[in-house]
């Protein structure tokens, strides 16, 4: 009988948790991994419509994620080829939305399609569903617009594909870790 070589889910991975009956799923990327104090393998997940939140969750629960598609942005000439390139590139579109607000222009066509394709495509990958993950691209646009960090859509384009070879991010003060159960964070409203 051969041994089958599985490889524990590591940082840069797509796993996939089920919930009930396995009736709903919920898809990220692995950050980090840690173990409890009785040994127990833990993985911190980072999901689409979850920013700001990292999920803890036993390496048990886990399975390799149904892959991601290649998603086209045209407005942008790109493609998003993983869920952090679809976020980043979605929080550009989101940014060049709020840019045109701001000068009281209407935004482009062109950009809202696509701002609503990539939603569409990432919430239903993930699993969060397209109107938590464009709330999240849209309030850390409004937090960029506030920081006085104005970065063009295509600035910003640039640094999400320059960035998805960065290893992955180190929890920081605006990461909370969820504790208990196995449930989701809300994600926590924006001040403006």
């Amino acid at each position: 009988m051969a041994t089958r070589n599985v490889r524990p889910h590591m940082p840069g991975d797509l796993v996939q948790l089920g919930f009930g009956d396995g009736d709903h799923v919920i898809r990220g990327m692995v950050v980090a991994t840690a173990k409890t104090e009785k040994g127990t393998g833990l993985r911190l997940l980072s999901i689409p419509g979850y920013d700001g939140h990292l999920v803890q969750v036993p390496t048990r629960r886990l399975s390799p994620a149904d892959p991601f598609q290649p998603i086209p942005v045209p407005s942008l000439n790109l493609t998003a080829a993983t869920p952090i390139e679809a976020q980043r590139l979605l929080v550009a579109l989101a940014l060049a939305v709020r840019n045109d607000e701001l000068i009281h222009e209407t935004p482009d066509e062109a950009v809202l399609r696509d701002r609503e394709h990539l939603a569409e495509a990432l919430g239903k990958w993930s699993g969060s569903g397209p109107e938590r993950v464009l709330a999240c691209a849209e309030a850390t646009a409004h937090d960029a617009v506030d920081e006085n960090r104005l970065l063009s859509p295509a600035q910003l384009a640039a640094e999400s594909f320059l960035s998805a070879f960065d290893s992955a991010p180190a929890p920081g003060p605006d990461v909370r870790p969820s504790r208990g159960k196995n449930v989701l964070p809300h994600p926590q409203p924006r001040k403006r």
